[in-house]
């Protein structure tokens, strides 16, 4: 796993992907957030599109947890009412 997740696994369903990665890791999580599980989709394009969080809002719905992270290959971060960040792949060494 990356250094600083305690585990982190690719994420599939029946229906097709999910999200990239689902993280359980206590890094950058409140206490109240600190036994949840964090789903994570990485992307390569640099413009954000509503396909980037499909699989984040499917996980919402299965799990009752909001919130989640989208990695893309863009420069400005988004913080969304929706509880899902977006960053940059050039910040992932903050993320972590």
């Amino acid at each position: 796993t990356p250094s600083g997740w305690s585990r982190a696994w690719p994420c599939r369903c029946l229906h097709g992907v999910l999200f990239d990665v689902l993280d359980d890791s206590p890094r950058n999580k409140s206490i109240e957030r600190a036994n949840t599980l964090e789903p994570i989709e990485i992307k390569s394009g640099q413009t954000i599109t509503p396909e980037y969080f499909k699989g984040i809002q499917y996980w919402v719905k299965l799990s009752g947890q909001a919130g989640g992270t989208v990695l893309y290959g863009g420069e400005s971060p988004q913080y969304r009412s929706d509880g899902i960040s977006v960053l940059s792949w050039r910040k992932v060494k903050d993320f972590l």
